[in-house]
């Protein structure tokens, strides 16, 4: 299992899951993300905002293998990925990493939150339940 990766910005969850795709640390993928000219406003779009298409070309830039893929549900998803989750507070999409653990099941590393989030919790750890993040029927498939 990876280690969750915290956004340090508003509009940088993107970023923060993209440093946990490809391994790499939340400084190193900011670079990148600076190199691509995504670290800056792009019309009505915050610095540091992304796209599927973006992230995709972050992620094949550092060498991962990365395509958008649709789906029905968690359950139909390859993992790892990065999930869009479609209810924010504002209206805005957030980006979560996601990967399938063999005891925890589907687990998400969402950038923004303290919490973990597991398909099978463990009794002695607080997490979000699994609907807390309903996703979209598109993904960033990695590998």
């Amino acid at each position: 299992m990876i280690e969750r990766i915290r956004q340090r910005e508003v509009h940088d969850c993107g970023v923060a899951c993209f440093a946990m795709a490809a391994s790499l640390s939340y400084e190193q993928a900011r670079a990148i993300f600076m190199e691509l000219g995504f670290g800056v406003r792009r019309g009505r779009r915050p610095p540091f905002s992304s796209q599927f298409r973006e992230l995709i070309e972050a992620l094949k830039h550092a060498g991962v293998q990365a395509k958008l893929k649709r789906g029905a549900g968690l359950e139909e998803f390859s993992y790892p990925a990065i999930l869009k989750n479609c209810k924010r507070q504002g209206g805005n999409w957030h980006w979560v990493y996601a990967e399938r653990d063999p005891k925890l099941g589907i687990t998400l590393h969402d950038p923004l939150s303290e919490l973990p989030c597991h398909e099978y919790p463990p009794l002695d750890t607080v997490c979000l339940k699994l609907t807390a993040y309903p996703v979209g029927n598109s993904h960033i498939e990695l590998g």
